[in-house]
């Protein structure tokens, strides 16, 4: 009867210490999937590692973000260049990017496509004279962005229809249709010998779309001002 109550014992221990022992993991596994903020003592105090961009960030306070191009602390959402992409543009690697970085990306993406453009009308040898023109520019911009992961209906720039020609902007606040006719203009009368005048005007357009209160036209003139810059 001993010898049973001592076994009895020690399978009641052995079963506690188990479940202990599970119930600990379970708790360690709810923090997993929990955001982390590592204290790394050679970024001093107020700092924090930050593993995307691998170097040492501020720590903001509670409705400011650290901005990525500024590398200071910026208020949350507002109107501006320092407006935050919203959780939407994270299929394309800009969500918590500024706006003026994501029109940025935009304009690099769009100088990729014109290398491929041309690359492509070489290898064809297109005849820029033809009633063809159009449908090769369409279906090239339509296949260069998919390798971006950009579709119509996806897209980035609102209202951005990959196989329509035609830009409808009648819809756009007077600011913002301001904005684009002053483009136009520049463009218009570029020539090489004011090459140095045309790039700041260009400038200060793009400054005047980022600051738009709407931001689907704050994201598609800002992109305009800035491919053209």
């Amino acid at each position: 009867m001993k010898h049973f109550l001592v076994a009895c014992i020690c399978c009641v221990f052995i079963i506690s210490c188990t479940k202990s022992n599970l119930n600990d993991s379970l708790v360690l596994s709810e923090n997993f999937g929990g955001k982390v903020i590592p204290d790394v003592p050679q970024c001093g105090t107020g700092y924090h590692w930050d593993y995307n961009i691998r170097k040492c960030e501020e720590n903001c306070p509670t409705g400011y973000h650290n901005d990525p191009i500024t590398g200071s602390c910026t208020p949350d959402g507002g109107v501006g260049p320092l407006r935050i992409c919203s959780e939407d543009y994270a299929q394309f690697g800009l969500m918590g990017s500024t706006y003026s970085a994501a029109v940025d990306s935009f304009g690099q993406w769009h100088n990729e496509y014109v290398i491929n453009l041309l690359g492509k009308m070489e290898q064809q040898n297109v005849n820029l004279l033809t009633d063809t023109l159009e449908d090769f520019l369409r279906n090239t911009l339509i296949a260069f962005f998919a390798t971006k992961g950009i579709t119509t209906e996806n897209s980035p720039l609102p209202n951005f229809d990959l196989s329509d020609t035609v830009w409808n902007i009648s819809s756009y606040s007077t600011t913002a249709q301001n904005i684009l006719s002053s483009l136009k203009f520049l463009i218009d009368n570029y020539t090489e010998s004011n090459h140095l005048w045309f790039i700041p005007q260009c400038e200060v357009l793009e400054t005047g779309a980022l600051n738009l209160q709407n931001d689907n036209e704050a994201i598609s003139v800002g992109f305009n001002s800035k491919h053209n810059d």
